[in-house]
């Protein structure tokens, strides 16, 4: 898959990651929570970058 995008979407999602866990740090809830909380973040990104990168080929 990154692969596919170019250097900018890979920089794009590896920020929005790293604001994403940052902010997920500050919030401090249990960490069960925090990691499905996390992931579940991780999930419409992922698909947005899918489309792109298909939209793109």
């Amino acid at each position: 898959m990154l692969r596919r995008l170019g250097i900018r979407e890979v920089h794009i999602l590896l920020l929005l990651i790293a604001l994403w866990t940052v902010a997920l740090v500050l919030l401090r809830p249990h960490v069960r929570v925090q990691l499905l909380v996390w992931l579940l973040g991780l999930v419409p990104i992922l698909v947005m970058l899918l489309r792109y990168s298909v939209r793109q080929d």
